[in-house]
């Protein structure tokens, strides 16, 4: 289905996308990744799991993951509102690196939600993810902690992470956790966040994503019929939220974010699966949809950096992803604590 971008779209816009593309055509030869339309969604069921053609990839940025996994390219941009960067790469075996809210420009990037979108690099190991997100930042000081030492670092992992976890994930995070302590981690169970705060920080990111994206497409509100389905649906429940309830989701995720942000304090990075789930088949992922994200969306909503990076594989193959998380402004740290557990773990 052709996408209602094209028609009508701001010529500044468009001239400079057309620019940009022709550039890296001409250095590169084109890339072409699919993504679920506008960004919203988290299955990409247009594409398939390069480790399982009848599983999803994850979405939105599954086509940036694909490239990235089969080698295509070494690195791929993506955008994560929702989750759109680390789900993907945590089903399709990548590293998916998102940074604090802000640390990238969004200029030129068609918004899904202002207040929740965040750029965000893959590729095939850490280092490689920040050569892209130095780039993009132009911070040359990024690189200098992918040496930086671990130890005694105090690593907290909340068991509401691990509800309703399938089994082969519950048991790749406990040997990432053993990866973890075999470079100096301490392991430190903590209650933060708890289910309600995973709960509440979902349903939040669920309203302001909406809203906001409603809000965007609304002069185009008499052409749903022209999105796909369960893009057009998404957009026109949009149009049902109240503004009460948007400022209600907004004054949660203030009082959230202080919450979480006092976890910190006993603590140096969080650790948790990415996903909680395998890559779910292509003819039954509905059913999934709200756990693909549930571990992913707390930290767009506000705005946290982290990275997901792979841990281990199910008995059939299937990629499996651990997610390290940490405050506002320390990047840092969180890239440091992937790139030495990526070492440590070896070729996965």
């Amino acid at each position: 289905m052709r996408s209602p971008l094209p028609r009508g779209w701001h010529t500044w816009l468009a001239a400079r996308c057309a620019a940009q593309r022709e550039g890296r055509h001409r250095r590169r030869g084109p890339a072409h990744p699919l993504t679920h339309e506008f960004a919203l969604g988290v299955t990409n069921p247009q594409s398939r799991n390069p480790h399982d053609p009848t599983r999803i990839p994850g979405g939105s940025s599954g086509g940036s993951a694909i490239t990235v996994s089969t080698g295509m390219a070494l690195g791929s941009l993506g955008t994560d509102t929702r989750a759109s960067i680390r789900v993907p790469a945590a089903l399709s075996g990548v590293v998916g690196l998102k940074p604090t809210y802000g640390a990238i420009p969004t200029e030129g990037v068609v918004p899904l939600s202002w207040t929740m979108d965040h750029v965000a690099p893959m590729a095939n190991s850490v280092p490689d993810a920040v050569a892209l997100l130095q780039v993009l930042t132009q911070d040359d000081r990024t690189p200098a902690w992918l040496d930086a030492r671990v130890d005694g670092w105090r690593i907290g992992v909340a068991p509401s992470t691990l509800d309703g976890c399938d089994p082969e994930v519950a048991a790749a995070l406990l040997d990432a956790l053993a990866l973890c302590r075999s470079v100096g981690c301490h392991i430190v169970e903590i209650k933060s966040p708890s289910e309600s705060d995973l709960e509440d920080a979902n349903a939040a990111g669920l309203i302001v994503s909406r809203s906001e994206a409603g809000a965007f497409h609304r002069a185009r509100r008499g052409e749903l019929d022209r999105y796909w389905p369960e893009v057009g649906e998404q957009i026109d429940e949009s149009y049902r939220v109240l503004a009460v309830d948007y400022l209600d989701a907004q004054r949660l995720r203030v009082d959230l974010g202080h919450r979480l942000l006092d976890a910190f304090d006993e603590i140096d990075l969080l650790a948790m699966p990415t996903v909680p789930v395998l890559a779910p088949p292509v003819d039954d992922f509905a059913r999934y949809l709200m756990v693909l994200s549930r571990n992913a969306i707390p930290w767009s909503l506000l705005g946290f950096p982290a990275v997901s990076t792979p841990c281990g594989r199910s008995m059939s193959g299937l990629p499996i992803g651990v997610q390290f998380v940490g405050p506002p402004g320390h990047d840092g740290p969180v890239i440091a604590l992937g790139a030495a557990f990526e070492r440590e773990r070896g070729t996965w």
